[in-house]
């Protein structure tokens, strides 16, 4: 079982993290509107990043009892650009976690589920780069970067925006129903997919439209699908998403 001070030591990191996140929703607005990244942002984007993956390596240390011996250095494993998932594997079996895969299958599955190579997980790897550059390099550059989207526009306001700031695309086989504050309701049929490419629905009631959003953020480098400050959000909402996974698996054996 991870011990009390392993799981004290989580909690009160997340604690940190979500106040911390906080204050960088203040300091990314300002540096919106100044169109320069104020120095608070900059080494609150470092202690962000610190901090989580400090709470992922305390998992890892947690998970050293399912292990046939401990390694060298114990690090929340993930994999590198373009390995295969046969080799994360391999490698956690054998040198970053032994024999965890098969003593603990149902560990290891959370493990792999979030993995770079598995869509939806882009985050980690751009995570994990600007975790080790900002530690030891540099602080993370940021670019003043055109952000759009497209926005689905109904009688009484906004249903659903694609793009930056949104859903990243609905690939779509049933129906969207919207209800509205008198009632009405409206639909978007499939199949379709909805993306920021998106000019106009195949099978929409015609009071619905599709609008063009465009606007000036700051994106990561490292993370150019995304204005800045909703990466460092997605690195929040994914880690305490892997902590409330993996931490009830702990205690059984």
């Amino acid at each position: 079982m991870a011990t009390d001070v392993d799981l004290a030591s989580i909690n009160v990191l997340l604690e940190q993290a979500a106040e911390g996140l906080k204050m960088l929703e203040q300091e990314y607005a300002e540096s919106v509107r100044l169109l320069k990244p104020t120095p608070a942002f900059r080494v609150g984007t470092l202690n962000h990043l610190v901090q989580h993956r400090a709470i992922l390596d305390y998992l890892a240390n947690s998970l050293l009892e399912f292990c046939t011996r401990a390694p060298e250095k114990v690090y929340f494993p993930i994999a590198k650009p373009g390995m295969a998932a046969s080799m994360f594997q391999q490698l956690v079996e054998k040198r970053w976690l032994p024999s965890l895969p098969t003593a603990r299958p149902d560990v290891f599955e959370v493990l792999e589920s979030v993995q770079g190579y598995r869509p939806g997980n882009a985050w980690i790897t751009a995570f994990v780069n600007m975790t080790n550059s900002n530690k030891h390099v540099r602080l993370s550059l940021m670019a003043i970067a055109g952000c759009n989207a497209k926005v689905i526009q109904l009688p009484w306001g906004v249903g659903l925006q694609v793009g930056d700031r949104g859903l990243e695309s609905v690939d779509l086989h049933g129906t969207i129903v919207f209800i509205g504050p008198q009632g009405q309701r409206l639909e978007i049929r499939g199949p379709d997919v909805i993306d920021r490419n998106t000019i106009s629905l195949a099978n929409a009631d015609p009071e619905i439209s599709v609008a063009r959003m465009t606007w000036q953020e700051f994106k990561f480098d490292e993370f150019p699908h995304q204005p800045a400050i909703v990466f460092l959000r997605a690195v929040n909402t994914e880690v305490k998403r892997i902590v409330d996974r993996l931490v009830p698996l702990l205690s059984v054996s």
